[in-house]
């Protein structure tokens, strides 16, 4: 067997899937690998009890004809188990499975400068050393989870996973189990609001409380993707261009919060609630991103708003604070459907962890310094090195020996268009550091930066080029581009994963582009209009 390619693709999500099938159909000979048993990515791992995108449908999916011609989702924002059908109908449609080796781990992967070729060294069943001209590594956002360095983590005795690695092989009971919840983010959210109804107990361990906004989930009809399916071509190109601002149908509102009158910024805000999904997020007034003042009047509707569901006036402070606990835009808000219910339950408690530190983890509990208190269950929901850490978990060498972590180690992450590193040639990522990434819908990123990709790769092979690396001065550009965008905005002065803010001894910085889909497109227009002057050929 061969173990020379063309091309290796690292990871099997929308962006894998999606490499691969460009590259097989262009002639390329491509092998991906896939760390789980089957391609989804992170729809593989997330099965945690509540676990469904965030993303509205028809928009959150592979933009193929072959495959959405006949594909219909049931619900607005589909489930962990209708996704694994939708990557089953991915599958029986193009076969991509026949590129993968899964359950295999890459190791590592080193560029050789007298060959000017990639070594690939993987683990699992697909264990060997590969060769390849052309690295594609689409590990995502969310592929390394993090868990802070408890006390005694491994004391516990009762049942415990992190939200990314739940069990595959069975479902985890929580009827009438003394359950405690560590994190409110987003796989936080959605566990607790799906448990806390049958459990015996529920503490939720809360640093920030979460700006939670209404999912509005409802079903979505045969008939209804019916009417719309012969133009899913226009609605997905028109998600890359104003107003849309993310890759969704929908995008900011152009008038200023703090000029309109109190009763038509009322309107505004009713609307975009009853909307529900991101639209209280990302159709707002552009202004709530930007101006601190305008971000209060948003804040204080979405504190009347939850006010008005909460019963237990010493939670308020808690789940609502009077004084926000960040800017509203800061952060990104979680999609819910019934998480603040879940509190009006006498059996459910608030453990703040900033004025009562988690002191260490006992054989059966948590100790706290008001005491411990005894679990049968406990649930990590404490999130991922979030953007980076799919790459730094892996060990990347460029040209000059130096690791990607190394690289970085001095003055933080740099990605030339958020595709490329300097020093790492004919390397490429998508839905990764310096891309739209947290601020977009993620296939549409992976697949408008895969195109990009895709199109540079074509480049240096039909013009006879060993390979393509991004210029340091061009780099650095684009690198302070992203940082002068995001301090433009109330992202800037918040510590989040965003920004690296949640792993301690990560370096701050901007691991996204905050400019929004359509610019972004135009950025990379621009490059390839101008035979990619971003880098340098050899």
């Amino acid at each position: 067997m061969s173990t020379e390619f063309d091309a290796i693709v690292v990871g099997g999500g929308f962006g894998g899937i999606y490499s691969t099938y460009k590259l097989r159909n262009m002639g390329y000979n491509v092998k991906s690998f896939e760390k789980g048993p089957q391609i989804g990515g992170v729809w593989y791992w997330n099965r945690y009890p509540g676990a469904r995108v965030d993303s509205d449908v028809p928009i959150y999916q592979l933009w193929l004809k072959e495959i959405y011609k006949d594909w219909d989702f049931k619900e607005r924002f589909p489930g962990w188990k209708e996704l694994r059908e939708y990557f089953a109908h991915v599958e029986k449609k193009i076969n991509i499975s026949r590129n993968y080796s899964f359950n295999t781990f890459v190791a590592s992967c080193h560029f050789n400068t007298t060959t000017n070729k990639w070594t690939v060294t993987t683990t699992g069943e697909g264990a060997g050393t590969y060769v390849c001209k052309h690295l594609i590594i689409c590990t995502g956002f969310a592929s390394k989870n993090f868990i802070p360095d408890f006390n005694g983590l491994d004391k516990f005795e009762g049942i415990m996973h992190h939200t990314a690695e739940w069990p595959q092989d069975h479902d985890v009971d929580f009827t009438n189990k003394r359950v405690a919840v560590i994190g409110t983010g987003a796989s936080g959210v959605q566990v607790i609001q799906e448990v806390g109804p049958t459990v015996k107990s529920l503490d939720v361990y809360q640093r920030t409380p979460n700006l939670a906004i209404p999912m509005r989930q409802r079903p979505v009809t045969h008939e209804e993707q019916e009417v719309r399916r012969p133009r899913y071509d226009e609605v997905f190109e028109a998600t890359l261009h104003e107003p849309c601002a993310a890759g969704f149908e929908f995008g900011f509102d152009p008038r200023s919060a703090l000029e309109v009158s109190d009763e038509e910024r009322e309107a505004t805000f009713e609307r975009l609630w009853a909307a529900g999904g991101f639209n209280f997020w990302v159709s707002t007034f552009h202004d709530v991103w930007t101006d601190l003042e305008a971000d209060k009047y948003q804040y204080a509707f979405w504190r009347k708003k939850v006010l008005a569901r909460l019963t237990r006036p010493e939670l308020v402070e808690k789940l609502a604070p009077s004084v926000a606990p960040c800017p509203y835009a800061a952060k990104r808000p979680c999609l819910e459907q019934r998480y603040y219910e879940v509190y009006n339950q006498p059996n459910v408690d608030i453990v703040d962890m900033k004025a009562t530190p988690i002191v260490e983890f006992t054989k059966t509990g948590i100790k706290t310094e008001e005491g411990e208190r005894e679990y049968d269950i406990i649930v990590l929901a404490t999130g991922f090195d979030a953007v980076t850490g799919g790459l730094l978990q892996m060990d990347i060498r460029g040209a000059s020996g130096q690791t990607l972590g190394e690289k970085w180690a001095p003055n933080g992450v740099s990605a030339l268009l958020g595709v490329a590193v300097q020093d790492f040639p004919n390397m490429y990522f998508m839905y990764g550091p310096q891309g739209p990434t947290a601020f977009s819908n993620g296939p549409t990123c992976a697949q408008v930066q895969t195109d990009f990709i895709v199109d540079l790769i074509e480049h240096v092979d039909t013009s006879g080029l060993k390979y393509a690396d991004p210029k340091a001065e061009a780099e650095q550009k684009w690198s302070d581009t992203c940082t002068a965008l995001q301090e433009k905005t109330l992202v800037h002065g918040t510590k989040s994963w965003y920004n690296g803010g949640n792993v301690p001894g990560k370096k701050i910085g901007a691991y996204n582009y905050i400019g929004g889909i359509p610019q972004y497109c135009r950025e990379l227009k621009a490059e390839k209009n101008g035979k990619y002057q971003s880098f340098k050929f050899a």
